[in-house]
């Protein structure tokens, strides 16, 4: 059984507790598929990320 793809985003994101993070860390150890995936993961949501913040409009000082 493999990791699926929004545990893994979830995972890259930090909001993964417990016994659930011991489980899919030892996966990703032991498992050249997962890991290859939780990179290419990781690698995407950095990447929306830094998109998202180039987005965001600037704030305005009008009014100050």
């Amino acid at each position: 059984m493999h990791i699926g793809d929004d545990d893994l985003e979830h995972y890259h994101l930090g909001a993964v507790f417990g016994s659930e993070l011991g489980i899919i860390e030892e996966h990703i150890l032991s498992c050249a598929e997962c890991a290859e995936r939780a990179m290419e993961i990781g690698e995407y949501v950095d990447a929306m990320r830094a998109a998202m913040a180039r987005m965001k409009p600037p704030i305005s000082s009008a009014g100050s």
